[in-house]
């Protein structure tokens, strides 16, 4: 008998939340709102301060944007591996293959080091309009993900994606990397005041 493959739901770690001294103990009692064993976690994280060092760096000296956007999606690696640092039974991937619901198997927990599929993805457009936000929403889609949760410092003022995009809680590209028909589950969490999730409408 063929063995049940599990749905995958993509995680991004805002950079933001890097600096908690207690990042781990929230993500562990945030987790556990949304404990399934029938899902598999899939966790991605954002540059941080790594990629604001990057920002200040190009207005300084001039930095081609299309390298300073490629720097910046190579950090996402560094900060992958020491979010897992915190995490170690959790296996770090960096092959999308390796996503697959029959590879990950019972696995509930894995860290994503997006770098190398990233720079690749021809859909991961090379400008500051585009984060970790879109680029964890272009893995949730190409993973085929029932939902992706956006954990952040901040909370959004309504439950509309274009709001939250004007409001600078999600990049400019973000609104463009989702059709109606992907039908993916899009939701936010506040993760420094509370472990609620407000779902976002499209």
């Amino acid at each position: 008998m063929q063995a049940e493959t599990l749905p995958i739901r993509v995680i991004k770690v805002g950079g933001s939340l890097l600096t908690l001294p207690d990042l781990k103990q929230r993500l562990m009692e945030w987790a556990g709102t949304i404990a399934d064993d029938r899902c598999v976690n899939v966790w991605i994280v954002g540059g941080g301060a790594f990629v604001d060092e990057v920002r200040n760096w190009q207005a300084l000296h001039g930095l081609d944007p299309n390298l300073a956007h490629r720097i910046s999606i190579g950090l996402m690696s560094q900060t992958a591996e020491l979010f897992q640092g915190m995490f170690l039974d959790w296996p770090l991937l960096l092959d999308i293959q390796s996503l697959n619901p029959d590879a990950l198997g019972a696995t509930s927990n894995v860290v994503f080091d997006c770098c190398h599929w990233a720079q690749n993805n021809v859909a991961v457009q090379r400008s500051w309009e585009t984060t970790s936000d879109t680029i964890s929403l272009q893995l949730a889609i190409a993973v085929g993900a029932s939902h992706l949760f956006l954990l952040k410092s901040k909370s959004p003022k309504s439950d509309r994606v274009i709001e939250a995009i004007e409001d600078g809680l999600i990049d400019r590209n973000f609104s463009s990397g989702c059709t109606q028909e992907s039908r993916l589950r899009t939701s936010m969490v506040n993760l420094r005041e509370s472990n609620t999730a407000i779902e976002l409408l499209w």
